[in-house]
């Protein structure tokens, strides 16, 4: 699907406008309740519930049913196809797909987007994009515009060149080859980012890196573990040129929330910068055999300060310490800037 910018819940839409907004004491006892589930160590995710949202928005079903961590299920009504004013005399916002929304522990103990009783334990929630629509014409406003097939191919293979011949992946696999590593039989990538909607932006040249660092894992890890390794990879903001350029190149595209489902201790995750909680997801459902993703930077205020992108938390930080031995990145690359390297202990 093409990257859309803007996001729509129903529940928050019409909190925003005064309906259902409740701020009385309550939010404030709901949040140290999920705090105290938090710190007695209840998973916030599991596959089990995100295997079922996941299965539900497949079946096209127009209510779904999501359990909230007081085991409490809440339906959620899907609005695909609603028009609403968007503020502008020239279009409107028509509610498109739906999707789930992941939220940290973060945002579920702060209420940064409003507190909303009957959501106020759901870390997964039902969001939708929101597609510009012409008032006068009905047309979709046009998306950013996409190169083309050629150039995007033409884009990944010169950058992927340039980091292969790089001294960085040179250490990178001296690094990798030096350790003991557990069984690895696929690699799993979160949030690469799209490469086809323009070859200039930083974030674009990041994705081409990224996207190769799952080539040369593989290329290094096939090798040394003796068999063939999988490669996954799973961004909402693929366009179906980013899908058909990376599935040329053996990368196999995921959409959510199937990459979760198949991480595994037998997996290799790699993520950059995600808009969702990537590492707090993970940390609930597996221990992968590597991770190699943003720099674990926990401190003890981080429930009350951190909404950053992918942000930390004691229990990511505790799974590192305890399972994981931590590695600096190679070298300066803008595209693994503040990333570091988690090998599992033990073979």
């Amino acid at each position: 699907m093409d990257f859309e910018a803007h996001v729509y819940c129903g529940d928050h839409h019409r909190s925003l406008q005064g309906r259902g907004l409740d701020t009385t004491t309550r939010a404030t006892e709901v949040s140290s309740h999920i705090r105290s589930l938090y710190d007695a160590g209840v998973p916030l995710y599991s596959k089990e519930i995100i295997r079922d949202v996941g299965e539900q928005l497949r079946s096209g079903s127009q209510i779904i049913s999501v359990r909230g961590l007081n085991g409490i299920a809440v339906d959620v009504n899907i609005e695909t196809g609603q028009v609403f004013d968007a503020g502008d005399p020239d279009w409107d916002f028509v509610v498109g797909a739906p999707f789930i929304q992941y939220l940290s522990i973060q945002w579920l103990t702060s209420n940064a987007l409003g507190y909303i009783p009957r959501l106020a334990y759901c870390n997964l929630r039902i969001f939708h994009y929101l597609k510009k629509r012409y008032r006068s014409t009905k047309e979709i406003v046009s998306t950013i515009p996409h190169q083309s097939r050629k150039q995007v191919e033409e884009y990944f293979v010169t950058n992927k060149r340039a980091w292969e011949t790089s001294e960085q992946r040179r250490q990178l696999q001296s690094i990798i080859s030096m350790k003991t590593l557990c069984h690895v039989n696929k690699i799993i990538a979160f949030a690469c980012g799209p490469m086809a909607f323009s070859d200039q932006a930083p974030w674009a040249i990041r994705s081409a890196y990224q996207h190769a660092l799952v080539i040369t894992l593989r290329d290094i890890l096939s090798e040394l573990q003796g068999h063939p390794i999988g490669c996954y990879a799973q961004d909402p903001g693929y366009t179906d040129i980013d899908r058909d350029v990376l599935e040329n190149s053996a990368i196999t595209i995921l959409d959510d929330p199937q990459g979760f489902l198949e991480v595994d201790d037998s997996t290799v995750v790699l993520s950059f910068g995600a808009d969702i909680p990537v590492r707090q997801i993970i940390a609930d459902i597996a221990r992968p055999a590597m991770m190699i993703w943003d720099r674990s930077e926990f401190f003890e205020d981080e429930l009350t300060k951190s909404f950053g992108t992918d942000p930390d938390s004691s229990r990511v930080t505790k799974m590192i310490r305890t399972f994981y031995e931590e590695i600096g990145f190679p070298g300066d690359l803008e595209a693994f800037r503040h990333v570091s390297i988690y090998v599992r202990h033990g073979p």
